[in-house]
């Protein structure tokens, strides 16, 4: 059995094997896309991140409806999209896309179970919000997945549909893909063509090889770029930002437009000009273009957290071993780890430990590091059960373990992992007392951040 398509204007939806036909308006199969179109598999950044504007230069904004970012979520599906990484929403059923440039041809792939009450819409507008082509997909009933309960709620068996509209020439400025009420918005493989124009860097590449002392050419060069931004334009601007006889100004202006653009590439130049520039106005805007440029695309490759808790049950009056081992998925050039104290928590010097509590140097992928710390409850300042004001330990705390991510004194993370401490039931564990949740689950970064 077929699926149902309805075709506003000329469009048409079909799954990702069926073979190719000659390109026309309405459908696109993958084989209609060049190799020269833009191909975006969202695997590159990391895992649970937002996702909006980190595609700008490549020619598309991601959002939902309300304007919102998306979540990044890893996933493996069985008809193979990239792995691993699909971009999603748990609480919107529309995925909203923006090109910078108008687009001929668009196409993405669908995870999920769909039946056939589902029906899936891909709608196209043009620069002045009209509609372009709207398509209705419905899957037949032999297509329908029943999946258990334990892949729930991103199955790891799930189908994954392709989905492409084409024009007869570049109008489509806006899309919006929507899935049914009730089931998981998971989009992968993003495909659309053309791509960005390069006009705005040859514009730039003209004004640094001809008139680079001519502030005002180069400016005007710049505000093209920022107009019609492109993988091209950005490696001109990081061209100009690294040019030392270019005017302070212009290169100001280049770094924060590194920044505006999204560059993830210009982050090595920039933390570069931060440290090394000897005018402090171009340091500045340096600074500000590597923190800005690290809230959307934060250092990959947080550790993974292993709490070993003391084999025998804590007391509020004796010492006792917490050990800690977090292994790295990635090489990092200089990272500094320790443990700290907290509310009714001392943290003991430990000369008797086969592992300090602080660490600081490279690591190597796959490498673990241990830190053991000893601690002791203490007194804190809180009310009696009979009313008076004594000194008594604190039945529940947490310390924090601090990992801070180096890759040069500008370009840095911070994480925060919680583990906590309940004297009550003589346990230590990542998971905060009487909450019901499974253990591994509340241990995430619960602070985080870049820092200049």
């Amino acid at each position: 059995m077929k699926p149902v398509h309805r075709i506003g204007f000329c469009i048409g939806f079909w799954f990702a094997w069926l073979p190719a036909v000659m390109a026309q308006p309405g459908w696109a199969y993958p084989g209609d896309f060049s190799s020269e179109a833009i191909h975006i598999d969202f695997d590159e950044l990391n895992d649970g991140q937002a996702v909006m504007n980190q595609y700008r230069l490549q020619g598309v904004v991601v959002t939902t409806p309300a304007l919102q970012a998306l979540d990044l979520q890893q996933h493996f599906a069985a008809a193979a999209p990239s792995e691993p990484n699909v971009l999603g929403s748990e609480n919107e059923q529309r995925i909203g896309l923006r090109f910078q440039q108008p687009v001929q041809r668009l196409g993405m792939k669908v995870v999920g179970s769909f039946g056939p009450n589902d029906v899936l819409y891909l709608r196209t507008y043009d620069r002045h919000g009209n509609t372009v082509y709207d398509a209705v997909y419905i899957p037949p009933a032999s297509d329908t997945v029943t999946l258990p309960s334990s892949a729930l709620p991103y199955p790891n068996q799930a189908p994954a549909v392709f989905i492409g509209v084409q024009a007869d020439k570049p109008v489509i400025w806006r899309a919006e893909l929507e899935i049914p009420a009730g089931k998981p918005t998971l989009m992968d493989d993003l495909v659309f063509e053309p791509g960005p124009d390069n006009n705005s860097a040859t514009v730039l590449d003209n004004a640094l090889d001809n008139t680079p002392d001519d502030a005002e050419a180069l400016l005007a060069a710049l505000d093209e770029v920022l107009e019609q931004p492109s993988p091209a334009a950005a490696e001109s601007l990081r061209r100009l930002v690294g040019n030392e006889t270019i005017d302070t100004y212009v290169r100001e202006r280049a770094a924060l437009a590194l920044a505006s653009l999204g560059d993830a590439q210009a982050i090595a130049t920039l933390s570069k000009l931060a440290l090394d520039s000897r005018d402090a106005n171009l340091r500045m805007a340096a600074h500000q273009a590597v923190w800005s440029l690290r809230q959307i695309f934060p250092l990959a490759g947080p550790p993974q957290v292993e709490i070993v808790p003391p084999s025998a049950p804590i007391t509020d009056t004796n010492p006792f071993d917490v050990t800690v081992k977090l292994t790295w998925p990635l090489a990092r050039k200089q990272v500094k780890l320790w443990l700290t104290g907290g509310k009714g928590l001392a943290l003991l010097q430990n000369a008797d430990s086969s592992y300090p509590a602080r660490y600081s140097g490279p690591v190597e992928a796959g490498e673990t590091v241990v830190l053991q710390g000893r601690y002791q409850a203490r007194k804190v300042w809180t009310a009696s059960p009979d009313g008076k004001e004594k000194f008594l330990p604190q039945p529940r705390t947490r310390f924090q373990i601090i990992v801070r991510i180096d890759e040069g004194p500008v370009d840095t993370s911070t994480l925060r992992f919680p583990v906590y401490v309940d004297f009550e039931q003589g346990s230590v564990s990542d998971v905060p007392p009487n909450t019901g949740q499974t253990a591994g689950e509340s241990l995430l970064p619960t602070q985080g951040g870049q820092a200049q």
